[in-house]
């Protein structure tokens, strides 16, 4: 059947849908805020959702802060199954579901159900639309959509609620594909986290290695008998990197590793083949560089800047086969590898151990920003096997594991790309379910 279309102030819609404003279709709350002097009105079972709150997931099923009985009486009561969509500040547009009674604080509006209205149909258009109803916020020093200006966002309905719930659904099947794909993710980074800790304590030793073995105290806990304890500045000369603004980055030029990419990646390796159209570039001449900045294969770079804490211990391992001039840039610590020590694939991960994570920490210092200099990186001790065979052992196992993760990822990737394209043309009836 061929389905004509109205030019609408949504765009091109079926001619048989209608577009309404938010408020003449559904009744919204922005959320309040208990007194929080009071710990009595907190602690409880009730979700108190803020924009943290709110995730990629459509439904919200826990919350960082609970609200008692007596906190959730004095507060703005959201039903479950409301729409909720985030009003003030950066994360403008953010959306999820209730699935069970809950509060909200007052960054949030709250889109309560309608029983003539498919709640999920809705959900996944204003997640359609999330830039939007960001560009809708006010211009001032924090980005602000009040409650009136929110209930005059116009949206596409189908004409029956059939319709509704079966675009709702097509969507909702693939959302459940996604959350499938990320808990098997998840599941498989916890055990690759718990493998990880066993190998490279020595916990957990692999066959052919270590049999009949004891152990030994050492200043990183108890370890096999024939592991060494060695200070990262024994391996390693510790250098810092070439400082370049964000603002001097490009396309052209040198390789770049500026300390917030290292910050930003979900890898502990960054490669010049795989990564090369990620790496930023500084157009600045090769002599006058020094060569403890230019970064070789199996060199180790860490942040000596973090917001947090546990980010002082983020670093990469590059992986350089082809000698690409690369520059390690601000706020970076350079160890390039004294004699031949570690296996490159180990290095990946030998600064995992929580151990070794948690003096990180120790030597951080900073209130706002946490920092680690390179005189104290060089006292850090960690563990390692007595030979790089060994360590290659080890490596490849969680190299493995990791692989299996990416494969999961790439999965999840793909299905959020489908899932974005059927939102394209199901929400605004370029294709029809009935």
């Amino acid at each position: 059947m061929k389905t004509d279309f109205n030019e609408t102030e949504v765009g091109l819609i079926p001619n048989d849908w209608n577009t309404k404003l938010l408020n003449n279709i559904f009744k919204i709350v922005t959320g309040n805020t208990p007194p929080t002097f009071d710990r009595s009105y907190y602690n409880g079972d009730i979700p108190f959702i803020g924009p943290g709150d709110l995730g990629e997931n459509r439904n919200i099923y826990n919350s960082e802060k609970k609200l008692s009985e007596k906190g959730y009486a004095i507060s703005r009561k959201i039903p479950k199954n409301s729409i909720l969509v985030t009003c003030i500040g950066s994360t403008t547009g953010k959306t999820g579901i209730t699935t069970k009674p809950s509060a909200t604080n007052q960054q949030i509006n709250a889109l309560l159900p309608n029983e003539f209205i498919n709640q999920f149909f809705v959900y996944y258009y204003l997640s359609l639309i999330s830039r939007k109803i960001r560009s809708m916020a006010s211009e001032q020093a924090v980005p602000l959509l009040n409650k009136n200006d929110f209930g005059q966002l116009a949206i596409p309905l189908p004409p029956t609620l059939s319709e509704q719930q079966a675009i709702a659904t097509v969507l909702s099947d693939n959302d459940a594909w996604i959350e499938s794909l990320e808990a098997q993710i998840e599941k498989k980074k916890l055990i690759k986290q718990g493998t990880m800790q066993e190998l490279l304590t020595g916990k957990r030793r692999l066959p052919g290695f270590g049999e009949g073995k004891g152990w030994k105290d050492s200043e990183v806990g108890r370890i096999p008998e024939d592991w060494e304890v060695k200070k990262l500045g024994d391996v390693f000369n510790i250098s810092g990197g070439y400082s370049a603004s964000r603002e001097q980055l490009g396309e052209k030029g040198l390789f770049y590793l500026h300390y917030g990419d290292i910050h930003l990646s979900q890898k502990t390796y960054i490669c010049t083949e795989i990564d090369y159209s990620r790496i930023p570039k500084l157009d600045v001449a090769l002599n006058g560089i020094s060569k403890a900045t230019l970064l070789i294969d199996g060199d180790v770079v860490f942040v000596d800047a973090s917001e947090d804490m546990i980010g002082t211990s983020r670093y990469v391992v590059v992986r350089n086969k082809k000698n690409h001039n690369f520059l390690s840039g601000l706020h970076t610590i350079v160890a390039k590898e004294k004699t031949k020590t570690l296996d490159n694939l180990f290095k990946e991960y030998v600064f995992q151990n929580e151990r070794v994570k948690f003096q990180f920490c120790y030597y951080a210092v900073g209130t706002k920003v946490s920092g680690i200099s390179k005189s104290s990186i060089k006292k850090i001790n960690f563990p390692i096997p007595p030979t790089l065979a060994e360590q290659e052992a080890i490596a490849n196992i969680l190299s493995e594991m990791d692989e299996e993760i990416e494969v999961l990822e790439k999965k999840v990737e793909k299905a959020k790309g489908i899932k974005q394209g059927l939102m394209q043309v199901l929400l605004t009836g370029k294709i029809r379910l009935v």
